[in-house]
Protein backbone atom coordinates (compact mmCIF):
# COMPACT_ATOMS: atom_id res chain seq x y z
CA UNK A 1 0.00 0.00 0.00
CA UNK A 2 1.36 3.55 -0.88
CA UNK A 3 2.23 5.75 1.29
CA UNK A 4 2.42 9.47 1.73
CA UNK A 5 4.16 12.71 3.64
CA UNK A 6 0.84 15.06 4.07
CA UNK A 7 2.07 18.85 5.33
CA UNK A 8 -1.12 20.38 7.75
CA UNK A 9 -0.71 23.71 8.95
CA UNK A 10 -1.73 23.83 12.68
CA UNK A 11 -2.56 27.55 12.66
CA UNK A 12 -3.71 30.34 9.99
CA UNK A 13 -1.81 29.51 7.14
CA UNK A 14 -1.06 33.26 6.72
CA UNK A 15 0.78 33.31 10.16
CA UNK A 16 3.80 31.43 8.88
CA UNK A 17 4.50 33.75 6.05
CA UNK A 18 5.62 36.23 8.48
CA UNK A 19 8.67 37.46 9.49
CA UNK A 20 7.95 37.96 12.94
CA UNK A 21 6.90 34.18 12.57
CA UNK A 22 9.47 32.52 10.93
CA UNK A 23 12.47 34.65 11.78
CA UNK A 24 13.00 33.05 15.51
CA UNK A 25 12.40 29.43 14.07
CA UNK A 26 15.05 29.80 11.56
CA UNK A 27 17.25 31.48 14.73
CA UNK A 28 16.33 28.42 16.97
CA UNK A 29 17.47 25.89 14.45
CA UNK A 30 20.74 27.94 14.03
CA UNK A 31 21.33 27.51 17.38
CA UNK A 32 20.22 23.52 17.22
CA UNK A 33 23.19 23.34 15.07
CA UNK A 34 26.73 22.43 16.15
CA UNK A 35 28.47 22.25 12.56
CA UNK A 36 26.37 24.18 9.98
CA UNK A 37 25.82 27.17 12.39
CA UNK A 38 28.90 26.68 14.41
CA UNK A 39 28.35 29.46 16.95
CA UNK A 40 25.38 31.37 19.02
CA UNK A 41 23.42 33.32 17.06
CA UNK A 42 21.54 36.71 17.70
CA UNK A 43 18.52 38.56 16.42
CA UNK A 44 18.93 42.07 15.49
CA UNK A 45 16.30 43.90 17.12
CA UNK A 46 17.06 47.45 15.13
CA UNK A 47 16.41 46.87 11.51
CA UNK A 48 15.48 49.87 10.57
CA UNK A 49 18.15 50.70 8.07
CA UNK A 50 17.74 47.90 6.04
CA UNK A 51 20.00 45.59 8.72
CA UNK A 52 20.23 41.54 8.11
CA UNK A 53 17.98 39.80 10.45
CA UNK A 54 21.23 37.73 12.77
CA UNK A 55 24.19 38.38 13.96
CA UNK A 56 26.98 35.70 15.19
CA UNK A 57 28.56 36.42 18.60
CA UNK A 58 31.60 36.63 16.20
CA UNK A 59 29.70 39.46 14.10
CA UNK A 60 29.00 37.19 10.85
CA UNK A 61 25.59 38.73 9.33
CA UNK A 62 22.74 36.22 8.10
CA UNK A 63 19.26 37.50 6.55
CA UNK A 64 16.33 35.04 6.76
CA UNK A 65 14.34 34.41 3.19
CA UNK A 66 11.13 32.33 3.34
CA UNK A 67 11.39 30.61 -0.03
CA UNK A 68 7.81 31.02 -1.69
CA UNK A 69 7.28 32.84 -4.89
CA UNK A 70 5.08 36.42 -4.41
CA UNK A 71 2.13 33.99 -5.91
CA UNK A 72 2.67 31.68 -3.23
CA UNK A 73 2.54 34.01 -0.01
CA UNK A 74 -0.54 36.13 -1.46
CA UNK A 75 -2.10 32.41 -1.35
CA UNK A 76 -1.51 31.81 2.03
CA UNK A 77 -2.47 34.85 3.01
CA UNK A 78 -6.04 34.56 1.66
CA UNK A 79 -6.92 32.22 3.96
CA UNK A 80 -7.16 28.74 3.81
CA UNK A 81 -9.71 27.98 0.97
CA UNK A 82 -6.93 28.82 -0.58
CA UNK A 83 -4.48 25.88 -0.13
CA UNK A 84 -5.55 23.84 -2.86
CA UNK A 85 -4.19 26.43 -5.11
CA UNK A 86 -1.25 27.12 -3.17
CA UNK A 87 -0.28 23.50 -2.80
CA UNK A 88 -0.75 23.07 -6.92
CA UNK A 89 1.57 26.36 -7.59
CA UNK A 90 4.35 24.40 -5.02
CA UNK A 91 3.87 20.67 -6.71
CA UNK A 92 3.86 22.61 -10.06
CA UNK A 93 7.22 24.35 -8.90
CA UNK A 94 9.10 21.17 -7.74
CA UNK A 95 7.91 18.76 -10.36
CA UNK A 96 8.98 21.21 -12.77
CA UNK A 97 12.48 21.25 -11.64
CA UNK A 98 12.64 17.39 -11.22
CA UNK A 99 11.29 16.79 -14.80
CA UNK A 100 14.53 19.10 -16.08
CA UNK A 101 16.97 16.99 -14.06
CA UNK A 102 15.41 13.83 -14.77
CA UNK A 103 15.46 14.58 -18.72
CA UNK A 104 18.95 15.96 -18.60
CA UNK A 105 18.65 18.79 -19.52
CA UNK A 106 20.74 20.62 -16.56
CA UNK A 107 21.39 24.16 -18.96
CA UNK A 108 17.62 25.20 -18.76
CA UNK A 109 17.29 24.47 -14.90
CA UNK A 110 17.69 28.28 -14.95
CA UNK A 111 14.05 28.72 -16.73
CA UNK A 112 12.59 26.85 -13.68
CA UNK A 113 10.45 28.98 -11.06
CA UNK A 114 12.36 27.17 -8.30
CA UNK A 115 15.47 28.71 -9.99
CA UNK A 116 13.95 32.19 -10.26
CA UNK A 117 12.93 32.27 -6.98
CA UNK A 118 15.91 31.54 -5.28
CA UNK A 119 18.13 34.08 -7.61
CA UNK A 120 15.14 36.48 -6.81
CA UNK A 121 16.10 36.76 -3.52
CA UNK A 122 20.19 36.74 -3.75
CA UNK A 123 21.27 40.06 -2.24
CA UNK A 124 23.28 42.24 -4.50
CA UNK A 125 27.00 41.81 -4.68
CA UNK A 126 27.86 45.13 -2.62
CA UNK A 127 25.79 43.84 0.41
CA UNK A 128 27.77 41.43 2.14
CA UNK A 129 25.54 39.30 4.53
CA UNK A 130 24.95 35.77 4.14
CA UNK A 131 21.30 34.44 2.71
CA UNK A 132 19.58 31.59 4.95
CA UNK A 133 16.78 30.23 2.73
CA UNK A 134 13.93 28.38 4.48
CA UNK A 135 10.92 26.66 3.77
CA UNK A 136 8.45 24.59 5.98
CA UNK A 137 7.92 21.71 3.19
CA UNK A 138 10.47 18.88 2.27
CA UNK A 139 12.07 20.63 -0.74
CA UNK A 140 14.32 17.45 -1.48
CA UNK A 141 12.60 14.29 -1.37
CA UNK A 142 14.50 10.81 -0.53
CA UNK A 143 15.28 8.19 -3.27
CA UNK A 144 12.38 6.15 -2.89
CA UNK A 145 10.02 9.50 -3.79
CA UNK A 146 8.19 9.88 -7.16
CA UNK A 147 10.96 12.14 -8.42
CA UNK A 148 13.82 9.51 -7.30
CA UNK A 149 17.20 10.10 -7.80
CA UNK A 150 17.13 13.39 -9.58
CA UNK A 151 15.31 15.24 -7.11
CA UNK A 152 18.01 14.74 -4.40
CA UNK A 153 20.45 17.26 -6.73
CA UNK A 154 17.77 20.27 -7.19
CA UNK A 155 19.05 22.15 -4.95
CA UNK A 156 22.80 21.54 -5.77
CA UNK A 157 22.21 21.82 -9.16
CA UNK A 158 20.48 24.98 -8.99
CA UNK A 159 22.99 26.38 -6.90
CA UNK A 160 26.01 25.30 -8.77
CA UNK A 161 24.13 26.85 -12.12
CA UNK A 162 23.91 30.30 -10.05
CA UNK A 163 27.84 30.03 -9.51
CA UNK A 164 28.39 29.97 -12.91
CA UNK A 165 25.66 32.79 -13.58
CA UNK A 166 25.84 35.14 -10.84
CA UNK A 167 29.15 34.74 -9.14
CA UNK A 168 29.50 38.29 -8.19
CA UNK A 169 26.55 37.72 -5.93
CA UNK A 170 27.63 34.92 -4.17
CA UNK A 171 31.68 35.72 -4.09
CA UNK A 172 33.22 36.17 -0.38
CA UNK A 173 29.05 34.88 1.09
CA UNK A 174 27.47 31.97 1.98
CA UNK A 175 24.84 30.85 1.45
CA UNK A 176 22.15 28.61 2.82
CA UNK A 177 18.68 26.54 3.39
CA UNK A 178 16.86 25.01 5.76
CA UNK A 179 13.86 22.19 5.00
CA UNK A 180 12.35 19.49 6.47
CA UNK A 181 13.28 15.84 5.91
CA UNK A 182 10.89 13.63 3.44
CA UNK A 183 9.44 11.93 6.38
CA UNK A 184 8.63 15.28 8.55
CA UNK A 185 10.91 14.34 11.49
CA UNK A 186 14.14 16.77 11.45
CA UNK A 187 14.78 19.68 9.85
CA UNK A 188 18.10 19.72 7.60
CA UNK A 189 20.31 22.59 7.28
CA UNK A 190 22.56 22.43 4.33
CA UNK A 191 25.46 25.17 3.47
CA UNK A 192 24.61 25.36 -0.16
CA UNK A 193 28.26 26.84 -0.75
CA UNK A 194 30.14 23.86 0.42
CA UNK A 195 27.55 21.36 0.35
CA UNK A 196 27.36 20.44 3.95
CA UNK A 197 24.29 19.15 5.69
CA UNK A 198 23.59 18.67 9.33
CA UNK A 199 20.14 17.42 10.73
CA UNK A 200 18.66 18.54 14.31
CA UNK A 201 15.35 18.54 15.76
CA UNK A 202 12.23 20.01 13.95
CA UNK A 203 10.54 21.19 17.28
CA UNK A 204 10.83 24.77 16.61
CA UNK A 205 8.57 24.28 13.80
CA UNK A 206 5.87 21.79 14.91
CA UNK A 207 3.92 24.67 16.83
CA UNK A 208 2.77 25.91 12.70
CA UNK A 209 3.05 22.76 10.20
CA UNK A 210 2.61 19.26 11.46
CA UNK A 211 4.34 16.44 9.20
CA UNK A 212 2.74 12.99 9.23
CA UNK A 213 2.76 9.88 6.54
CA UNK A 214 -0.77 8.60 5.80
CA UNK A 215 -2.34 6.16 3.22
CA UNK A 216 -5.73 7.93 2.60
CA UNK A 217 -4.56 11.71 1.82
CA UNK A 218 -6.48 15.14 1.76
CA UNK A 219 -5.96 15.80 -1.32
CA UNK A 220 -7.85 19.22 -1.13
CA UNK A 221 -5.48 20.73 1.73
CA UNK A 222 -2.75 19.03 2.41
CA UNK A 223 1.11 19.32 0.59
CA UNK A 224 1.36 15.41 -0.77
CA UNK A 225 4.83 14.03 -1.20
CA UNK A 226 4.13 10.61 -2.92
CA UNK A 227 6.16 8.30 -1.56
Amino acid sequence: MSSYLMMTFLKNSRELIQAKTYEPIVLQFMNQSKKIFPETYYNIKDQSHGEPDFISASGVKFDAKLLFSTEQCELLAKGEEYLLDWLKSVKQELSEASRMLRNKNFNEIQSTCLYKEIERRLPDKSVMENTIFFTPFPIVPTFDSIYGQFASDILSVIFDTLAENEPQKLANKSNYIIYPTSDGKQIVLRNLSRLLREYCSIDPLLEYVSHRLVTDPNLNADLIIFK
